[in-house]
């Protein structure tokens, strides 16, 4: 049995082919680079990039779910680095070999060619070896994706981030990604962490980032419901659009650590996130033109997904992540103190910020600190007397400010006189929402009947 490609998928064809191969059985692994187990994939040095699924879920062995997490002694929800999880797969290809009645072989070799003999099939190597097997695998992962638009010849524009060296020169220099999801946040964390006067800007077509993963094992998120009946083809791809990147959204996370490090970088404003359609075509072009330092990368992974900021009405981080420590404040039971170290852990926030946070939070009467050895922080009052618009007036201002002013002070003329009541009629909509949601709804898992009517509309998760 020969198995073409000696990463991710190959490795653990191997691993399991060795557990139930009968004895004489001979099992061929190839690999071109001659690492065998980590692939493109675990490859990676960089313990900055780790998994994007908790330990728990990572187990190379079905009948044994807690293989990786009793191998590597971390917790199930942990998120370990890459590189680890590389050397996990090694670990149980040498593991399977050396207990198994089957024979593994190693091979460094480029295979081009596989062809039907007599009696077998025969691979043919780019050295010019042939070897016949009875039965191959392909396993070569996913190749490599042809880069969005031509590129220049020019030594600033990196086609391959993985390559060698790729991601060591950056110095002072601004680099844009081509891309936004999980490979090119690997990738911007990886260049702005090479200089702290890095700066990177990443693009896609719709400018969106990944969703974090929620704190400790969660149930995967549900796919998308199509319509009740039959659907014709154009109403299915129209349903597709209209769901399918919402569902990508959910679908390939970022560790939390991850999700709060991007924070961090966007907060600073060392990282910025575009909506672009045909830039990138059109800065690759002036790439090869312009005499400043700057990089172009392309970093295509699964997807491409992220949060604008430039949309008008949003919800900035600092609210996000006061309402992220406020939940697990209200979710703690006997509601004792809990320290901001405790609470940014739990929720993957930056430290430094939630400090900030919850000290304008302090101010506003919705926190109240406590010193001493069991010191820490707690709700100020009852968890169903503190709604989302008290959080948001606390750490960002009045709601549906216009400008800075309040939409009942704004003057206008003419044919633009109807806009203040446009204003203020906005005011009152998002009043309706964030007035109605309490601390208790969020953390125990009971939305209002009305917040759940608006989530049930059709065009509830649709972006525009």
């Amino acid at each position: 049995m020969a198995i073409i490609g000696g990463g991710f998928c190959g490795t653990l064809t191997a691993v399991h082919l060795l557990r139930r191969a009968a004895p004489g059985t001979r099992v061929l692994l190839m690999e071109r680079s001659g690492d065998f187990g980590p692939g493109v994939a675990y490859g990676t040095c960089d313990d900055r990039h780790v998994l994007n699924v908790p330990a728990a879920r990572m187990s190379a062995l079905p009948e044994a779910p807690d293989d990786l997490v009793d191998w590597a002694g971390v917790a199930p929800d942990a998120y370990v680095p890459r590189r680890v999880y590389g050397e996990y797969l090694r670990a149980r290809l040498a593991g399977a070999a050396a207990h198994s009645a089957a024979r593994l072989e190693r091979t460094v070799g480029e295979v081009e060619r596989v062809r039907p003999a007599r009696a077998a099939i025969e691979l043919v190597l780019r050295d010019g070896r042939r070897i016949a097997c009875d039965r191959a695998v392909l396993a070569v992962g996913n190749l490599p994706g042809a880069p969005p638009c031509e590129l220049p010849d020019d030594p600033r524009v990196v086609g391959d981030p993985w390559l060698p060296g790729a991601l060591t020169d950056g110095g002072t220099a601004s680099t844009l990604i081509v891309g936004t999801g999980p490979t090119a946040v690997d990738v911007a964390l990886s260049v702005c962490d090479e200089s702290p006067a890095a700066r990177v800007a990443m693009v896609s077509r719709h400018g969106r980032l990944p969703c974090s993963h929620l704190p400790g094992l969660r149930d995967p998120a549900p796919p998308p419901v199509l319509g009740t009946g039959p659907l014709r083809l154009r109403a299915l791809e129209r349903e597709l659009r209209a769901h399918g990147r919402a569902w990508e959204v959910r679908r390939h996370r970022l560790a939390p650590s991850v999700a709060a490090a991007v924070a961090s970088l966007r907060m600073y404003g060392r990282l910025t996130v575009l909506a672009r359609r045909g830039g990138a075509r059109a800065r690759a072009a002036r790439a090869g033109r312009r005499g400043r330092r700057r990089r172009l990368r392309i970093a295509r992974g699964a997807c491409r997904l992220s949060d604008r900021h430039d949309d008008r009405v949003r919800i900035s981080a600092k609210v996000d992540y006061a309402m992220r420590a406020l939940v697990e404040l209200a979710a703690n039971g006997d509601g004792s103190p809990v320290t901001a170290e405790r609470l940014a852990d739990a929720q993957g926030i930056p430290q430094k910020f939630l400090q900030n946070i919850l000290l304008e939070l302090r101010r506003a009467g919705i926190v109240a600190s406590h010193r001493g050895p069991d010191g820490g922080h707690a709700l100020a009052k009852a968890a169903d007397k503190i709604t989302v618009a008290d959080v948001i007036r606390a750490v960002d201002g009045p709601l549906g400010s216009v400008a800075g002013h309040a939409p009942e002070d704004m003057e206008y003329q003419g044919s633009t006189m109807r806009l203040r009541d446009t204003w203020v009629a906005v005011r009152a909509s998002v009043r309706g929402v964030l007035e109605g949601i309490t601390l208790d709804d969020i953390a125990s898992d009971h939305l209002p009947d009305s917040i759940g009517r608006l989530l049930g509309e059709h065009d509830a998760w649709v972006r525009r």
